[in-house]
Protein backbone atom coordinates (compact mmCIF):
# COMPACT_ATOMS: atom_id res chain seq x y z
CA UNK A 1 0.00 0.00 0.00
CA UNK A 2 3.06 2.20 0.87
CA UNK A 3 4.37 1.72 -2.30
CA UNK A 4 1.33 2.48 -4.93
CA UNK A 5 1.21 5.88 -3.20
CA UNK A 6 4.96 6.64 -3.51
CA UNK A 7 4.82 5.26 -6.69
CA UNK A 8 1.91 7.46 -7.87
CA UNK A 9 3.23 10.74 -5.67
CA UNK A 10 6.80 10.28 -7.86
CA UNK A 11 4.45 9.82 -11.11
CA UNK A 12 2.68 13.19 -10.08
CA UNK A 13 6.28 14.89 -9.15
CA UNK A 14 7.84 13.48 -12.46
CA UNK A 15 5.02 14.56 -14.61
CA UNK A 16 5.39 17.99 -12.94
CA UNK A 17 8.55 18.58 -13.64
CA UNK A 18 8.53 17.92 -17.10
CA UNK A 19 5.80 20.16 -17.46
CA UNK A 20 7.83 22.68 -16.26
CA UNK A 21 10.93 21.60 -18.16
CA UNK A 22 8.58 22.31 -20.98
CA UNK A 23 7.02 25.69 -19.91
CA UNK A 24 10.91 27.04 -19.35
CA UNK A 25 11.80 26.01 -22.11
CA UNK A 26 8.81 27.66 -24.14
CA UNK A 27 9.78 31.10 -22.02
CA UNK A 28 13.40 30.55 -22.80
CA UNK A 29 12.22 30.91 -26.29
CA UNK A 30 9.26 33.28 -26.21
CA UNK A 31 12.29 35.65 -24.81
CA UNK A 32 14.02 35.09 -27.72
CA UNK A 33 12.17 36.04 -30.12
CA UNK A 34 10.69 38.67 -27.74
CA UNK A 35 14.49 40.18 -27.92
CA UNK A 36 14.67 39.93 -31.14
CA UNK A 37 11.62 41.82 -32.01
CA UNK A 38 12.66 44.22 -29.50
CA UNK A 39 15.95 45.07 -31.47
CA UNK A 40 14.09 44.79 -34.85
CA UNK A 41 11.48 47.27 -33.62
CA UNK A 42 13.19 49.28 -30.69
CA UNK A 43 11.02 52.35 -31.16
CA UNK A 44 8.00 50.69 -31.13
CA UNK A 45 8.77 48.76 -28.41
CA UNK A 46 9.92 51.38 -25.90
CA UNK A 47 6.92 53.36 -26.99
CA UNK A 48 4.95 50.78 -24.98
CA UNK A 49 3.96 49.15 -28.05
CA UNK A 50 4.15 45.68 -26.07
CA UNK A 51 1.63 44.90 -23.55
Amino acid sequence: MWYDAFSEVGALLLGCAAMLASVNTHLKKNLLVTKLVINREGEFAMSGGHA
